[in-house]
């Protein structure tokens, strides 16, 4: 059976993509439940993602309601409309372009040309057709300033409601000081995660770019090791009695054998009686139990000693190199 990666496990894409499916089967005509699920056949057959899969099906059934009719009466009027809508809703409040309305326009044209021509992409050197040659797309700017981020008494507070719940203190913790988004700290493992000589550094593919993409962690590097640690003392005290737990070995016992010998003239019959070997038991090896200290506290102030040690460290190690 194939083992679910960290990604199907966290967000269940399958689960997902079935309950879109219900949905638009109770919401948009049959016609236009045809096209859906044709379209999703492309989507699988061009090997794209589930997520991009479940973020398409679910602005198609939001465009299809929006549009309320066949995809297959739809003309130039009905899409200028469309757009419309889309802007009237999704825009932000000064009525300019914003990720929800970017996101729509794009797939509407992306749908609607595949319906149109077959082809999800543009052809080179062919016009889109003429119904989605309206639709325009203008880049959202980012508008997020550094006063927007939570202050570091703000973290504080955070990381103290956690009280002493390592697991969530380690995930606000490297997803402040990483910078990463939440998909990527839900997904990180021990393994993904190695020293150097500044911090503890965070590795993640990125498939898109294919290259290689680092995070590296400073601020969070006690209260990480501290968590390791816990991690892996629970997982070897698991493992160490699963072992323990094997049954013996048992050797079934040998039935007794009776063999009859020959008769000697007018000597009576002899048997000679084999005795059967005593049962052996085999147990596995002793692998031993690990015994860990659960009750595991935080010395506030031994922790902030050892950050600013390591951070004075990490700083002298920068200015010799």
């Amino acid at each position: 059976m194939k083992s679910k990666t960290n990604h199907e496990t966290i967000y269940n894409y399958d689960r997902k993509i079935f309950l879109i499916h219900k949905n638009a089967q109770r919401n948009i005509s049959k016609e236009n439940f045809e096209l859906f699920e044709s379209y999703d056949k492309t989507m699988v057959r061009e090997a794209l993602s589930k997520a991009l899969r479940v973020k398409h099906l679910q602005t198609i059934i939001t465009l299809s309601k929006m549009l309320n009719k066949n995809w297959i009466d739809t003309g130039r009027d009905d899409i200028d409309g469309l757009v419309y809508k889309i802007m009237d809703i999704y825009s932000d409040e000064k009525g300019q372009e914003s990720h929800s309305s970017y996101d729509m326009k794009k797939i509407l044209r992306i749908f609607f040309r595949w319906f149109k021509t077959g082809n999800r992409l543009r052809e080179e050197g062919k016009l889109d057709p003429y119904e989605i040659q309206g639709i325009k797309l203008k880049t959202v700017k980012d508008r997020l300033v550094r006063e927007d981020l939570i202050t570091p008494e703000d973290r504080e507070a955070i990381l103290d409601a956690c009280g002493e719940n390592l697991r969530d203190r380690a995930i606000i913790d490297v997803h402040d000081d990483a910078g990463t988004r939440p998909g990527e700290t839900l997904s990180v493992r021990i393994k993904d995660v190695k020293i150097d000589e500044y911090g503890y550094k965070k590795t993640t593919r990125i498939l898109k770019n294919k290259g290689i993409k680092n995070y590296v962690f400073l601020e969070i590097t006690p209260y990480y090791i501290i968590f390791k640690n816990k991690v892996t003392s629970c997982f070897s005290t698991f493992m160490a009695g699963k072992k323990t737990q094997k049954k013996p070995i048992v050797k079934k016992a040998e039935k007794k054998k009776t063999v009859k010998t020959k008769p000697k003239s007018t000597k009576a019959k002899t048997t000679k009686t084999v005795k059967s070997k005593k049962n052996k038991v085999e147990f596995s090896d002793d692998m031993g139990i690990v015994i860990v200290d659960d009750d595991i506290t935080i010395d506030q102030e031994k922790v902030n000693e050892e950050r600013r040690a390591y951070l004075e460290e990490a700083r002298s190690q920068e200015a010799f190199d």
